[in-house]
């Protein structure tokens, strides 16, 4: 038996046992499911959904160049060829790996960086964002926000020196996409608007529904009769935010258990960016680079914490508020974001004329 067989049967064997469990224990998969639901309504919309379109309208409106010359530096040195992949790193950083990997899609599919700059681009700029470091990690679950930058800067310069030290083994290959290729004409900004907010509204519905999986798997492991410590490690390895909560019962490794999390971004967060960057994109480099980025981000946020002075955390019960103060209310939130979509797809279905090509 080769190894593809092999990885073919024991992915199956593995998807047969979930689809038992899930239906053996389906009153506790509900469960799972309202949490995973309740956790996309209340967080990932109102925070993840604004930047999603941001990234899109930059991507078919034509706006690559507009953070250019920010990370230009650091592209020379990872001799990335193209000069509008600071674009990426700067969005990823900002948005967090959703919005690195929805800019980076984009910019493959319009043949404005090669294969080579993407895998680079994805170790880079796809990073758990500053508003789940500071507001939910920092603030909801340490007590202490410059706790929570401290975190998010730590996992900024992992990500650099990472991709830096991996560029210098990941091949030079020009090699552009010939597999779907979008029109590069750039769209005027209403028709642009329309189109942004339909491509952003088909990945939040990957992100939430991957959320809402993982979420019942972990209800599972939650409901059994292992110890606390497994039942945490398992939602490390799955899912962020219930690593981040379960990385409570690690005590004396509260901060390892969080960044180790963060910076691998966990199964949950790998198979949405998975889901966004194009198949033909390797996220062999990504996944291998997380064995380095670990104990980077710990060395950084050893030197940060004592940069900052006020970074002294003391944990607590994990807070529900998991959006800054300043986004909308999650209800108005989630009814702006289901009109907007309906009225857009509305319009591009019946007034607008034009339609990607398709090569």
């Amino acid at each position: 038996m080769n190894y593809n067989r092999l990885k073919k049967f024991l992915f199956g064997l593995a998807l047969v046992y979930i689809l038992s469990l899930m239906l053996f224990r389906a009153e506790v998969v509900a469960t799972g499911i309202l949490k995973g639901l309740d956790k996309s309504v209340k967080s990932l919309i109102p925070a993840l959904f604004p930047l999603m379109v941001i990234c899109e309208f930059i991507i078919i409106c034509g706006l690559e160049n507009i953070f250019s010359k920010f990370m230009a530096p650091f592209c020379r040195i990872m001799k990335i060829q193209s000069s509008i992949a600071s674009t990426a790193i700067v969005m990823g950083f900002l948005g967090g790996f959703a919005c690195g990997g929805t800019v980076i899609a984009g910019f493959y599919n319009k043949n404005l960086i090669t294969k080579r700059d993407a895998e680079i681009l994805t170790i880079c700029s796809c990073v758990t964002g500053p508003a789940f470091c500071i507001s939910v990690v920092g603030g909801g679950l340490l007590n202490n926000l410059y706790t929570g930058i401290a975190i998010f800067f730590s996992l900024i310069c992992s990500s650099l020196i990472t991709a830096i030290i991996f560029s210098y083994f990941i091949k030079n290959n020009t090699q552009k996409n010939t597999i779907c290729k979008t029109t590069s004409v750039n769209m005027r900004f209403i028709p642009g608007f329309v189109s942004a907010v339909n491509s952003a509204t088909s990945k939040m519905i990957y992100i939430c529904g991957f959320v809402v999986f993982f979420s019942a798997i972990i209800e599972i492991f939650n409901s059994s009769n292992l110890t606390n410590e497994i039942k945490g490690g398992v939602s490390v390895l799955l899912e962020v935010t219930f690593a981040c909560s379960s990385a409570l019962n690690f005590e004396r490794f509260t901060i390892l258990a969080i960044i180790f999390s963060l910076s691998t971004l966990s199964v949950c967060g790998i198979t949405q960016l998975r889901a966004i960057i194009p198949y033909n994109i390797s996220l062999k480099p990504f996944v291998f680079s997380r064995i380095l980025a670990v104990p980077i981000s710990l060395i950084f946020f050893r030197i940060f914490i004592n940069l900052i002075p006020s970074a002294n955390f003391v944990s607590t019960s994990f807070s529900q508020k998991v959006i800054i103060t300043s986004s909308l209310p999650w209800e108005s939130a989630v009814v702006t974001f289901m009109l907007i979509a309906t009225i857009c797809r509305s319009i591009k279905l019946n007034y607008l004329p034009f339609k990607k090509k398709i090569v």
